[in-house]
Formats: structure tokens, C-alpha cells, sequence
């Protein structure tokens, strides 16, 4: 259609549009600034006239007022409380605000808690970054860290998430109130009182111990209680990696590495500094990598005796699993001479697995025995013979768990 002047319809929408792009832009510009002002200073009116905007409902009053306010943990960890304080529940994983699982006597399964907004949920992420010094970066991260009680938490940031995944994804592992020794294995049949025997000769004979067991069979579990058997007053020393085993025994001191991907000490570094610190026995909760080489190197040394724990599910596959985490460490060392190291270095593999019935069983115990002629590491039962060996020096030393029962 023509207008009088000779200039159609469409024509004066597109000047139009032209002209009020600026003003629309200017006037966009000064509601964003008018909200990060209100966001900014917590103030809970809208002055309808400056923002064009409707005025807000309580809820966006309260949650406007709130936005940017970092509180307490105890303020903002209602909802996850009731499982924090279940002493039967030893995870906790965070999967956005409607979803929280939790693991309580070994079942996983989701809760019937949940956070009320995403609101209290960023509320509750930046007062648990907060209380470990740290803050949530502009970019997806993986934030791995501890709190003062302990637990181990670890927060997986989205910065930008889809519709089918949440902002944050949030595992927090719990410390437990009791540690579990060979005298609570010994009751619930995880070991038989001749391993036991056995077992503490092996510790008093200053054997390298190696326990190989699945994730499923708490390996990590047995290397601690072995730090409990030997001698009273035998110096030891205890690493693990960040949120790994938890050793508190008599004579015993703690020392952690630094989270993976931040500065700080490596176990490899630690290890290294193990000389100075004078112990008997060195606690590594796990080999995972490169620092098994360390820990054979300071055997071979006779600088102190270790027990240690690899994942594996047979005593074959550990040595293979040994092999592979040296060759890390020193890619040019021929494996023949990468199992030398590992047969001297290594005295006793423990076997733990898990049943079918779920309970966590010694399965064996058995002696590194030297090198077969084709150059591979010969395994074999901690017989009599190695028992007679040890008692030759200790005799029949009592246990005061065997004792008890």
C-alpha cells in the first residue's frame, strides 16, 4: 500500500525500526545496570518507572536479596544434614537440586531429601568452596578438596550447563567415626586366625607387603589394619593420596599428597623425603602410577619396609599391574630388568576379594620367590617354611586380638 507521501507501509516500518533500535538498546542497557544495582546492593524494591518491569513478587524479592550472599554451611546444608549426621551413611552425591543419593549401609539409592531452588543449592556451593579458601572458577572445572571435619568432597562445575545435565555435580565422602581393624575382620570371618598368625609374622619379619584386591574388596581397608600388628613401638609412616586411607595408629605419623592437576607435593615427592623423616615401615595407602618406582627403589635400599595396595583381582595380575605402573616411571628400563626390581622389592602379596554373598575375604597369602629361568616372578604359598624362618627370630609372639576371643 502507498501513503500519500508516496512512501509504503513497509518502508516506514524499517525506519522506524532503524530509529528506535538505538533508543531500544539504550533503554536495555539501563534496566540490565538498574538489576546488577539491585543484585549488587540487596535491595529488595523495583522502582517500576526506571526498570520497566513489573514489580517483583516476594519470592524474587527474597531471592534478589539473597543472590551473591555467601552463608554458612550449617546455614545452607539442610537438606543433606539428616545424612551427614547418619552415622550408617558414608556418601553423599549432589545431582542438582531435586536429586541427592546417598550410600547408607553399603545401598546406594536416592534420598527423600532435595534443595528447595538452585538458588539454595549455589547458595550451599559457595559456602563449601568458602570454608576450603576457594571459589568457583569462570570456566567447567573439577574441584577436588577437604574440609576441616575431614570429609572429601569433589564438585563438578558446569559454567554453562545443558537441559539434560545440572549445574554442579557433587560428591561428598564421609570420614568414618571408627576405623575398621583385624578385630573387627576377625569377627565378621574376613580372616582366619592362622592369617592372622601368619600375617603378623610377616610384619615382624619387616616383609614388603603388597595387598591386591579389587575396588569391591577394600584393600585399602587391610593395609591399614596391618600397621596395626608388629611391633608397638615401630615407627611408621603414613602417605596417601589426596582423600585416600585415613591411618590413625600409635607411632604413626600422617602426611597427604596435593590433590592431582594442582600444584604442590606429589606422593613421588613424599617418598623422596622419607629418608629424613627416619621410619621403619611406610603405609602407602595405593600405587596408582609412577611412584611405585620410588617405593621399590627405597625397598631395594633397605631405607625402611612398606605395605602397600594395588588394584588387582589376582596375585598375577598385581605383578603385571606392577610392572606396567614402573614401566611409567622408567619407559627405557628393559622388563626383565623392571621384574628383578619388583622380585626383590616385593615379599608378600595379600589376596583379598569379595564374595558373592558380598562379605571381604582373604582369598590367600603368598611369598614372592625369586625369578624362574624364562625371567618371570615366581609366586608361591607363605608356607611353614617361611613361618619357621621368622620364628627363629621372634619366636611365637602373642596376639592380644587372639587373645580376646
Amino acid at each position: 500500500m502507498v501513503s500519500g507521501h508516496g512512501i509504503t507501509h513497509s518502508e516506514r516500518t524499517d525506519d522506524a525500526t532503524q530509529n528506535d533500535t538505538p533508543r531500544f538498546l539504550a533503554s536495555l542497557d539501563r534496566k540490565l545496570h538498574r538489576l546488577q544495582t539491585i543484585i549488587s546492593k540487596g535491595q529488595d524494591t523495583v522502582s517500576v518507572d526506571e526498570a520497566q518491569l513489573p514489580p517483583p513478587t516476594n519470592q524474587v524479592r527474597e531471592d534478589v536479596s539473597e543472590l551473591g550472599k555467601v552463608k554458612s554451611i550449617e546455614d545452607t546444608s539442610e537438606p543433606i544434614a539428616p545424612l551427614m549426621d547418619d552415622e550408617s551413611c558414608r556418601l553423599v552425591w549432589i545431582d542438582g537440586p531435586s536429586q541427592i543419593y546417598a550410600e547408607i549401609k553399603g545401598r546406594r539409592a536416592l534420598s527423600k531429601y532435595h534443595f528447595e531452588s538452585t538458588l539454595k543449592l549455589d547458595q550451599f556451593v559457595a559456602a563449601l568452596l568458602a570454608a576450603a579458601d576457594l571459589r568457583l572458577p569462570d570456566h567447567d572445572a573439577v574441584l577436588d578438596f577437604r574440609m576441616q571435619t575431614g570429609e572429601r568432597v569433589q564438585v563438578i562445575y558446569r559454567h554453562n550447563p545443558t537441559v539434560e545435565l545440572s549445574k554442579y555435580l557433587i560428591t561428598i565422602e564421609k570420614i568414618y567415626s571408627h576405623r575398621i581393624g583385624f578385630r573387627q575382620l576377625l569377627q565378621f570371618g574376613s580372616v582366619s586366625r592362622l592369617q592372622l598368625e601368619h600375617l603378623n609374622l610377616a610384619v615382624l619379619g619387616r616383609k614388603n607387603i603388597i595387598v591386591a584386591g579389587g575396588a569391591g574388596s577394600a584393600p585399602i581397608t587391610y593395609v591399614r589394619a596391618l600397621g596395626e600388628l608388629g611391633l608397638p613401638d615401630e615407627q611408621k609412616l603414613a602417605i596417601h593420596h589426596f582423600g585416600g586411607g585415613n591411618f590413625d595408629l600409635e607411632n604413626c605419623r600422617r602426611i597427604e599428597a596435593t590433590p592431582n592437576g594442582q600444584p604442590g607435593v606429589s606422593v613421588s615427592d613424599l617418598l623422596e623425603a622419607v629418608p629424613l623423616m627416619y621410619s621403619e615401615r611406610v603405609l602407602l595407602d595405593e600405587c596408582r602410577g609412577p611412584e611405585l618406582w620410588d617405593l621399590l627403589q627405597h625397598a631395594n635400599a633397605d631405607r625402611f619396609a612398606f605395605i602397600t595396595s594395588v588394584r588387582a583381582t589376582s596375585p598375577e595380575e598385581c605383578l603385571t599391574r606392577l610392572e606396567l605402573m614402573a614401566a611409567e616411571a622408567v619407559p627405557n628400563l628393559s622388563s626383565s630388568a623392571i621384574r628383578r626390581h619388583i622380585a626383590m622389592a616385593a615379599d608378600v602379596i595379600l589376596h583379598v576379594e569379595r564374595r558373592n554373598d558380598g562379605r571381604r575375604q582373604i582369598a590367600g597369602i603368598f611369598e614372592v620367590q625369586g625369578m624362574d629361568k624364562n625371567g618371570e616372578i615366581k609366586l608361591g604359598p607363605f608356607n611353614e617354611k617361611s613361618v619357621r624362618d621368622i620364628r627363629t627370630i621372634w619366636g611365637d609372639p602373642k596376639l592380644d586380638i587372639l587373645d580376646e576371643r
